[in-house]
């Protein structure tokens, strides 16, 4: 098992490699700092995705699914998709003979 010390020299020694790396793609000080700029930007970006990733989603559930009901195996089935507060009178959802359904009321 590594110890402490361990790991934070090989992370030194991960980031003196990367600086090295950079350093040899930008000569020039002026390309180091653009670079960095990008790098920060991109950093800024990241953190606000990760702050709005939890409200993002929450929205995803929120949004119904446009799901369709099943196909009844009966010429006639009473409709459960109509919300409670519209089924005070019987609602009756048939196939017609074109294969799709009609809704009608009974008083």
């Amino acid at each position: 098992m590594r110890s402490l010390s361990d790991s934070s020299t090989l992370y030194k020694w991960i980031l003196t490699e990367r600086e090295k790396n950079v350093r040899q793609k930008y000569h020039s000080e002026v390309e180091l700092q653009a670079y960095e700029k990008r790098l920060t930007d991109i950093e800024k970006k990241i953190r606000k995705l990760v702050k709005r990733a939890p409200d993002i989603l929450d929205e995803k559930r929120d949004v119904p699914s446009l799901r369709v009901p099943p196909k009844s195996s009966n010429d006639s089935s009473i409709s459960e998709d109509i919300p409670v507060s519209h089924r005070s009178s019987s609602t009756i959802r048939q196939k017609t003979t074109n294969d799709t359904s009609e809704i009608r009321t009974e008083t």
